[in-house]
């Protein structure tokens, strides 16, 4: 039998520190060892402003919005004066969201003394790209391990550090920025195709632009993606007289063919409160919907919905159907009222019931399409009426009758078809996006563990390291 003392083989080219084991040629260290803590002159209170000429960064925020601004003439005699971060120096936020890390690029910006520092290395021995991201995946602590509230100058300097050679330095902290450029990039193109997305919506639910073969209309490209749009202008003229083939309504200029309903007139069945929700029912029975689940994604996520024990004469009356939309009766803020999400699930033999802080709306489908009606209610001009009729006191709330007035532009069911399929297929690809940065920022995360603690290796100019791993 193997002793429990035994210590554990290490790897060939590998050797044990305090830290762990690690490359052979890799050193375990102390940040103290190759680095000070710098910090700029205090700034007093009376010297910011809420408006200026320089950005003031008082905590965590850096690289956002500042916390106030100084004077030009204040940071031009601060900065030649006394200590000040070099282009490319690791700024680290020693309060709010501790040990924070951005790399200084240079604009005009002061810093709070003590909240926010920064570190004077031996460049000889380590490089900021590097330093960079080893602290976005080691965690600062204090001496003991114990949670901190603060970051001070001495848990900084005493924290443990593993430092390879300058080259492979270099190797991994290029590997990283590679990645970090592809996350960036992939969040810069979720951004674009939501604020296209954005702007389809409000064109489409609005008949302001008409999709092909509706209206006389055709579709062009607009950066890379399909987007229809009328070839009609859309102001209207002087005298205000609808433009050719749009009438006036109460709520602007729409297509003629299309009408302004309210939700009541193209439901098939009274609106309803759900059951109500005792606690100690919870955790068996059939799937219900709470206001939560309403947040979580659209449509709603019906893997994630809890269980509850509701009796057959519950599920009778509260069993939802495919294309059921939900509304939230209350919120903490009136932006939140009425929040819109639809069920949809071809499961038909699914049991699914829904609580009592939401209001079921069942569309009748000979006069609308459920995804359409639902894209509705979610657009610009139902969430302005809604939020207008709700009631405030100590909370949000609205009632029935508010949602049944709540106004709809309907065009041909056909019409309305085309577009919630338009728009999901947006949703597809937005969807598609966001895992693949999901699946991206894990990768990144893995890279990290491994490369910033030596156990896979990254090739160099010199070519000489040991240890390569696949």
């Amino acid at each position: 039998m193997v002793s429990m003392m035994e210590t554990q083989k290490i790897p060939e080219g590998y050797k044990q520190t305090e830290v762990g084991v690690i490359p052979e040629d890799w050193k375990a260290t102390i940040l103290g060892d190759i680095a000070e803590v710098r910090m700029c002159k205090r700034i007093l209170a009376g010297q910011t402003k809420k408006t200026g000429t320089i950005p003031f960064f008082k905590i965590g925020t850096f690289g956002s919005q500042p916390d106030a601004y100084i004077p030009d003439f204040l940071y031009r005699e601060y900065k030649t004066k006394y200590s000040f971060p070099n282009k490319g120096d690791i700024l680290i936020s020693a309060a709010g969201t501790l040990g924070k890390t951005v790399i200084y690029d240079g604009k005009p910006a002061y810093f709070q003394d003590s909240n926010i520092v920064w570190l004077e290395i031996n460049k000889s021995e380590l490089l900021n790209e590097y330093l960079n991201h080893y602290y976005k995946v080691i965690k600062w602590a204090s001496s003991e391990g114990s949670t901190i509230a603060r970051l001070y100058n001495g848990i900084i300097l005493a924290s443990p550090i593993i430092v390879p050679p300058l080259q492979e330095q270099t190797a991994i902290a290029k590997a990283l920025s590679d990645v970090d450029a592809l996350i960036t990039g992939l969040e810069s193109l979720i951004a674009k195709k939501s604020a296209i997305k954005t702007a389809a919506m409000q064109q489409l639910l609005t008949g302001k632009k008409r999709l092909p073969g509706f209206g006389g209309q055709q579709q062009t490209e607009s950066d890379g993606v399909a987007i229809p749009y009328s070839t009609q202008s859309t102001n209207s003229t002087t005298n205000n007289a609808p433009r050719p083939g749009y009438k006036n309504t109460e709520l602007g200029e729409i297509p003629e063919d299309w009408e302004v309903v309210t939700i009541e007139s193209i439901s098939s069945v009274p609106m309803q409160n759900g059951l109500f929700y005792e606690p100690e029912r919870k955790g068996k029975g059939v799937s219900l919907i709470n206001v939560g689940d309403l947040y979580k994604s659209a449509p709603i996520d019906i893997d994630s919905l809890e269980l509850f024990e509701a009796n057959n004469s519950e599920i009778k009356t509260f069993r939802i159907s495919n294309g059921d939309l939900f509304f939230t009766r209350s919120s903490i803020v009136p932006s939140g009222i009425a929040y819109c999400n639809i069920y949809d699930s071809d499961d038909a033999d699914r049991d699914v019931v829904f609580d009592s802080h939401l209001i079921r709306v069942r569309v009748n489908v000979m006069k609308a399409d459920a995804k359409y009606v639902y894209l509705a209610c979610i657009s610009n001009l139902a969430r302005k009426f809604l939020i207008s009729s709700a009631k405030t006191a100590t909370m949000t709330t609205i009632d029935q009758g508010a949602i049944k007035q709540c106004p709809i532009l309907l065009p041909t069911k056909k019409e309305q078809t085309a577009i919630a399929t338009v728009l999901s297929d947006m949703d597809i690809e937005l969807d598609a996006l966001q895992q693949r940065l999901n699946k991206t920022q894990q990768i990144k995360q893995g890279m990290m563990q491994e490369l910033l603690t030596g156990k896979t290796r990254l090739p160099v100019e010199d070519n000489d390291l040991k240890g390569m791993e696949a």
